[in-house]
């Protein structure tokens, strides 16, 4: 993870959240919009307060407008609740989030977030749990698996130009009941995309079976049509051609090690993963596929500091909210409760 990634047309690029339309956030700043510091970190963040406010900034940072009429204006409040003084209707700041319905206190989450974002190794529950004080682990999963299924959302778009694909073996702790025998090592498809000869952005997922319509099934999810895709001489490859894809086959004479294929780019972020992985905490088979996410969202993004780290995973985690264009609503006689 040694390349600084273009934080800034990222931090600029269009999402979604839910049915609005996004608009372009502006620029994050250091020492405003994220910390730099542990010092700094609860300056910002130090009371519920502040971290709802920093919510309503990620989510409306040109001014609030109702979701449901489009109105702009100032809203009545009641703790996270927001109403619109036009139409009446109420809703959570967390709505539509991966925050939503969650009666935890927001300096929780935040706190959260930056063990995460802290440790470039990511956390896990009991690391969690002992930095939140809770009782036991289950409250450090929930919050952990709200925050990874912002991050799975945050990279769901799909690889272009020239992309790599390639098998590799993850060894994980047997658990749960998958019906597999111990020890047995899982199947994941690494996708990593050629920048301008660089390393640019990847994706991960376990095949399981592995078969071939499982690789088209990712190769069809997580790569664009037409784009030229590198493999190995596997079988399982030989239906990307007819599904719209440029397939070349990059093989070099078998060396007696059994391997053939010369995708550096590939094995590179496989290694990587693998070294992520066993070095630094325990991953059931049940579990991995969430480290895959958390991986991928690390490793787009492993020129970034602690601190800006913290803002992109409050990004997806809170996405902005596109505004309905605003109607001036009728006279309806209604009064807005207080």
């Amino acid at each position: 993870m040694d390349r600084q990634h273009d934080d800034r047309s990222r931090s600029l690029a269009p999402t979604r959240s839910g049915t609005f339309p996004v608009g372009q956030p502006r620029l994050p700043t250091a020492g405003v919009d994220y910390p730099r510091s542990e010092q700094e970190f609860a300056r910002l963040f130090g009371s519920e307060a502040a971290c709802q406010q920093a919510v309503e900034r990620l989510r409306w940072p040109r001014g609030w407008i109702c979701p449901h009429c489009g109105s702009a204006g100032a809203p009545f409040r009641a703790g996270r609740l927001l109403g619109c003084s036009a139409c009446g209707r109420v809703s959570a700041i967390t709505s539509n989030t991966a925050l939503r319905g969650t009666i935890t206190p927001l300096q929780q989450w935040f706190r959260a977030l930056w063990e995460v974002a802290s440790h470039e190794s990511g956390t896990n529950p009991a690391a969690i749990q002992r930095a939140l004080g809770l009782p036991n682990e289950h409250g450090a999963w929930e919050i952990l698996a709200r925050v990874r299924s912002g991050i799975c959302a945050a990279t769901r778009d799909r690889l272009r130009g020239e992309v790599e694909i390639a098998r590799c073996l993850i060894e994980v702790e047997p658990g749960g009941t998958t019906g597999r025998t111990e020890g047995s090592p899982l199947v994941v498809v690494v996708a990593a995309q050629r920048c301008s000869g660089r390393l640019g952005r990847v994706r991960l997922r376990i095949l399981a079976p592995l078969s071939s319509r499982a690789m088209l099934e990712f190769v069809t999810d997580s790569v664009a049509p037409g784009t030229t895709i590198l493999t190995g001489g596997w079988p399982g490859y030989a239906s990307l051609a007819a599904a719209g894809y440029r397939h070349e086959r990059t093989t070099r004479p078998t060396d007696g090690t059994g391997h053939e294929r010369a995708l550096p780019e590939a094995q590179h972020v496989a290694d990587v993963l693998r070294l992520w992985i066993w070095g630094t905490r325990v991953v059931t088979r049940e579990r991995l596929a969430h480290y895959l996410d958390e991986f991928v969202f690390r490793f787009e993004r492993r020129g970034c500091a602690p601190g800006l780290l913290f803002y992109h995973l409050l990004r997806a985690t809170i996405p902005v909210e596109r505004a309905r264009s605003a109607r001036v609503p009728r006279p309806t006689g209604q009064a807005a409760a207080g």
